[in-house]
This record gives structure tokens, sequence and C-alpha cells, in this order.
């Protein structure tokens, strides 16, 4: 699904909104933030982390 054009955050949200991926983003969860910080590894910079609000 495409929720932006922006396709770091695209893939973050796709991510955060399978429904595979338990718990859910809204659900606090150690395990669930480490692969949130794997998703966004790729980016260097940090840029898109910092644009979505995330201190990975």
């Amino acid at each position: 699904m495409i929720y932006t054009t922006n396709e770091v955050a695209n893939r973050v949200l796709n991510f955060w909104f399978d429904a595979d991926n338990k718990p859910f983003w809204f659900a606090k969860s150690d395990e669930f933030d480490h692969k949130i910080a794997e998703q966004l590894r790729f980016d260097r910079s940090g840029e898109s982390g910092r644009a979505l609000g995330l201190a990975y």
C-alpha cells in the first residue's frame, strides 16, 4: 500500500501496518523496536529516522 510519496517513510509504514508483524507498532515492545531499527539501518545518515521522529 502507498501511504506517502517518500520511499523510506512508505517502507516503514508498510512494515508497521503489516498484520504479520506482532506486536503491532502501537504496542510498546523492545523486540519490535529492534525490528524497526533494522528497517532503518540501511540509511547511514539517519535522516529517514529523524524525519519520522524515530531515535535510532
